[in-house]
């Protein structure tokens, strides 16, 4: 039973079904502390244990524990501490202090200004509201993520899962980060309810932006390259990860070099950034989430020196000198052998070091940075997290650091329930690439 926690007009809130008695917080202080309690279920007898710092869910107001609730109706709190008191006869009462997360309709019921439709289904906003409540109300632990719009490897959360971006002070009446500051040249919050496809979020990785911008703005701001390249999950275009692979075309997880419709001529002289058909691939890859700068991939790769069968027995140099006296005719012109220190050259070009990356792993590297209900795969946060990480660990392979046993893993965090389908933006059926979007800001690609 919640116990005192303000309705939307201020009345103290008292479950129908369960006695009313609080606990001061003078009588709260002088009880003995404890680091958990476990509540016991009257039919099964299992213990179900709770402790210091837990998220929980806890029974609404007015809502009997044999009737069906849907998650997102659960008020959700933090356990901030546990204190209980003894009796003579062996028994104690528990109460614990908890932290609320507020819902978009409580915020609402105090900001009147707050606009609750950019607040996701299962969004919860941490507030600085606390209150006692007995045991008798907890109902379970869960996993609240935390969200924050200018994280580059933020965790990657289901559609289904609990999550936060928001603080709110009750008594300031303010939420903090102010909803927009962080996002948009509009100034709009990131609305996960939203499924058009143009407010869809592109983010820019580079640590002087990290900012995410809406499909519409950089559309309305005219925020794309000047050249005819695109780039998307679901075109049929080539890109960088359609580089000729050393394995059979088609093996396992093959997902654009199989329905690439035209083919590209992948001699090296047209495998570069300069080239219209992978420069826009090779820009992507080029946006590094550690520094402003623009990465080289190139120049990523160690230098070696050239073995002296790959050189000639020695350079030969023309110096002209003048004649020692002077006389008519031409200048005359002595040969001399100079030797010259071996050259150092990369051990690989760009092409052969691309080549020998897995095709999955390059793909997700190449992809837009991409959050929004109209990529449903990639959940409230999107592939942001994926794309990082498989940029730093391309950068790594390129600087000759050795392949991981299972590079998936440094991609996907265990436990998340994310793989390569999570990573790679597709928006339905839709075959639209996306425009060659640019960041506002530093310009890079986005």
């Amino acid at each position: 039973m919640v116990r005192g926690r303000p309705t939307r007009g201020g009345s103290a809130r008292k479950s129908k079904n369960q006695k009313t008695e609080t606990v001061t917080d003078e009588k709260f202080a002088s009880l003995k502390p404890f680091g958990s309690f476990v509540v016991s279920d009257p039919e099964t007898n299992e213990g179900h244990k709770f402790k210091k710092e837990d998220n929980v869910a806890i029974l609404p107001h007015g809502r009997d524990p044999g009737n069906h609730i849907e998650d997102e109706e659960y008020w959700i709190a933090k356990i901030k501490d546990i204190r209980a008191e003894l009796h003579e006869d062996g028994s104690n009462t528990v109460w614990a202090r908890v932290q609320w997360f507020y819902s978009a309709d409580d915020v609402a019921s105090v900001i009147k200004s707050f606009d609750k439709s950019t607040i996701g289904k299962y969004e919860k906003i941490f507030s600085d509201h606390y209150d006692y409540v007995g045991p008798e109300s907890f109902n379970a632990i869960i996993p609240m993520a935390k969200f924050y719009e200018n994280d580059p490897e933020p965790p990657y959360i289901p559609w289904d899962k609990f999550y936060r971006r928001y603080t709110f002070e009750y008594k300031a009446r303010m939420l903090k980060p102010k909803p927009g500051s962080s996002s948009c040249m509009c100034k709009q919050p990131y609305n996960p309810n939203d499924t058009s496809r143009t407010s869809l979020m592109h983010f820019c990785p580079r640590p002087s932006c990290r900012r995410a911008y809406h499909h519409r703005c950089l559309l309305a701001s005219k925020s794309k390259e000047s050249a005819t390249t695109f780039v998307s999950g679901n075109s049929s275009q080539a890109t960088v990860s359609d580089i000729p692979k050393k394995r059979k075309r088609g093996e396992r997880g093959s997902l654009l070099s199989d329905s690439t419709k035209s083919t590209p001529d992948y001699s090296e002289g047209n495998l570069t950034p300069s080239n219209p058909i992978f420069s826009r691939s090779f820009r992507l890859l080029s946006c590094s989430p550690d520094t402003d700068e623009t990465i080289n991939l190139q120049s990523l790769i160690p230098l070696t020196v050239q073995s002296p069968t790959e050189l000639n027995e020695a350079e030969e140099i023309v110096i002209s000198r003048p004649a020692m006296k002077k006389r008519k005719g031409r200048r005359s012109v002595i040969k001399n052998h100079v030797p010259s220190a071996p050259p150092r050259r990369p051990k690989q070009t760009i092409v052969e070091a691309l080549g020998s990356v897995p095709f999955e792993l390059l793909h997700i590297a190449e992809q837009p940075l991409v959050r929004g209900a109209a990529f449903a795969n990639g959940g409230i946060s999107g592939n942001i997290a994926f794309v990082t990480r498989a940029r730093r660990l391309l950068y790594k392979l390129l600087q000759g650091e050795p392949m991981p046993e299972r590079w998936e893993d440094e991609i996907f965090v265990q436990g998340e329930g994310a793989d390569l389908t999570n990573a790679i933006v597709k928006i339905g059926a839709s075959q639209r690439p996306f425009p060659p979007f640019v960041c506002p800001n530093c310009k890079s690609a986005i």
